[in-house]
């Protein structure tokens, strides 16, 4: 077993998290283009992994 120092760990864990936040921000961008030309929710949250409940809040 190698010991990590702590701040790697956390450096690890922020670029995953920004990674994460990143993806969800561009899944719900393209979320929005498909509803703006006319492509049902159902189809998008099938699609793209979103909720029904974030298709909705972004249809608002």
């Amino acid at each position: 077993m190698r010991w990590v120092p702590i701040d790697e760990v956390v450096r690890d864990i922020h670029i995953r998290d920004a990674r994460e936040e990143g993806e969800e921000r561009g899944k719900k961008e393209m979320a929005r283009n498909l509803l703006s030309n006319g492509v049902p929710p159902d189809i998008i949250a099938k699609s793209s992994g979103l909720s029904m409940n974030d298709i909705q809040c972004l249809m608002n």
